[in-house]
């Protein structure tokens, strides 16, 4: 029996691959002259791969930025840019590439002439490409049960780059950006005509030291707005679309007025921006088969079906609980800085999303000498997101800080106030029947009377009649137009078979 097939698209398929590669970065700061390090920051920016035969490669530029005091009690800055390459081996997966880079681990080396920072990355490779289902579809003599089949169809991810500048004035005068970052975060994303919107903010932070006798350190948050587009042509404003955003590169430049006692701070940003669409498609498979003229047998699959959700965008204000920190009783609490959040766990509550974590941050005290003091400080935090989960809900979670703030100081315990921005991506899965392959078997012995009458069992529907009766479902439904289904178990159903 010749077979004929079909081919649907329910869902996209999505594979992950990760390593994990160590690198390190020579500075021009001599090791001697090292009294205390204050923090390290580090970031990888234009990350980049790509896929070969059986493997992924991947490259990304590493930004190091070392915040120190020496041996002369100045505090000190520098940066060291280092890159990283590599390759993950053993993929067979095609489609649209994303590398994601992010450090687990930094620290300083200065057992040689020269201070080395050395840090250790986690590389995810995600791969997503359309994956077709296929189906049995009509052929002669095979009689097959269709289905109407909704799902949502995405027309795959599209990606811009948003570059942003915005200067901003300072009421004092400074000496040196000891560290800075961005934290940018989707606020909503739709469809307009022909592109994806998405609006967002920039939370941009930047640790500053103060032109003046005491050298204050400052810490400066500013927030940018944003809204960009990513042409995507087969968007309309009834699809849903999702979007995610990374940060690409970030500089700053400082122009002081020694006169007027100010500065002015000038940010060049550029962002990435990931997004993909998806639209509403009306179809028809096919799950079920009977042969007229033979015996068969069937083999199905069961594919999931993913209807995306809206993402949701949520950021949650936190105090922590007071925390003792050993040796900063006499000191003043002056700010936090160098943030990081990593979730531990997530668990479904009743349609909520309880999300465990913890925060980590380095806490900056001044002694009554105007010594600075520095303690790496993490906390484990707990918190509910209302997402509005189902059962039926598979979820990805990210989780970024946007601000920790000093709340509180007494006797060693300290409070901080903290903001965390979580991006949850949900999809509802429903299970889909499709038949896979049909096997030709014995021929049917046929049926001698040109009119049979049989008797329905109950709760029967069209399909399971024709089947059983090995006739088509119209050509019952043009001799028996009172049938009502599902039928009762006592009507009489007349077959007519034609005579060849």
């Amino acid at each position: 029996m010749e077979i004929n097939r079909d081919s649907i698209i329910l869902k996209n398929d999505i594979t992950c691959f990760s390593d994990t590669i160590n690198n390190e970065c020579k500075t021009e700061i001599d090791s001697n002259s090292v009294s205390k390090i204050l923090g390290i920051y580090v970031k990888a920016v234009n990350s980049e791969g790509e896929i070969l035969e059986n493997s992924i490669k991947y490259k990304s530029a590493i930004i190091y930025s070392i915040c120190y005091i020496d041996n002369e009690k100045n505090i000190r800055k520098s940066e060291c840019l280092g890159e990283i390459c590599g390759e993950i081996k053993g993929t067979t997966s095609k489609g649209y590439l994303h590398i994601d880079i992010k450090p687990e681990k930094v620290e300083a080396d200065i057992s040689s002439l020269k201070l080395i920072l050395k840090g250790i990355f986690k590389v995810t490779a995600t791969i997503t490409d359309f994956r077709k289902s296929e189906f049995v579809s009509p052929t002669e003599n095979l009689i097959v049960k269709k289905e109407d089949c909704e799902y949502y169809k995405s027309y795959g991810k599209r990606k811009t780059v948003f570059p942003i500048e915005e200067e901003f004035e300072l009421g004092y005068s400074i000496s040196n950006v000891l560290m800075h970052k961005i934290t940018p975060v989707i606020t909503s994303v739709q469809c307009g005509v022909g592109c994806i919107i998405v609006d967002g903010e920039v939370h941009i932070f930047a640790l500053l030291l103060q032109n003046s006798e005491k050298r204050d350190i400052i810490k400066e948050e500013k927030v940018v707005p944003f809204r960009a587009e990513i042409d995507y042509e087969e968007a309309m404003p009834s699809m849903i679309a999702t979007a995610e955003v990374f940060e690409k590169n970030f500089k700053t430049d400082v122009s002081v007025d020694e006169e007027g006692n100010s500065c002015t701070v000038n940010a060049n940003i550029s962002l990435l921006l990931e997004g993909e669409a998806f639209s509403v498609v009306n179809s028809v498979i096919c799950d079920d088969a009977f042969s007229l003229t033979n015996d068969i047998e069937t083999k199905f699959i069961v594919e999931n079906k993913v209807t995306p959700k809206e993402q949701k965008n949520l950021r949650v204000d936190l105090i922590s609980s007071p925390l003792s920190v050993d040796g900063v009783e006499e000191t003043e609490f002056i700010l936090c800085a160098y943030e990081n959040v990593d979730i531990t766990e997530t668990k479904r509550d009743k349609g909520n999303l309880l999300v465990y974590g913890v925060l980590s941050y380095t806490a900056f005290f001044r002694n009554n000498e105007g010594e600075i003091i520095t303690r790496r400080i993490e906390y484990p935090f707990e918190t509910k997101l209302d997402v509005n989960l189902s059962n039926k809900d598979n979820y990805r979670i990210s989780a970024d800080v946007i601000c920790v703030t000093p709340n509180g100081f007494n006797n060693g315990e300290i409070i901080v106030k903290y903001s965390i921005n979580f991006v949850v991506f949900c999809e509802e899965i429903d299970k889909v029947k499709l038949l896979m392959d049909v096997s030709l078997g014995e021929e049917k012995k046929s049926e001698k009377s040109s009119i049979s009458v049989y008797i329905s069992m109950p709760d029967e529907d069209l399909w399971s009649l024709s089947k059983r009766l090995n006739t088509p479902p119209e050509e019952i439904c043009e001799t028996n137009k009172e049938l009502q289904f599902p039928l009762s178990g006592k009507e009489r159903i007349v077959v007519y078979r034609q005579k060849k």
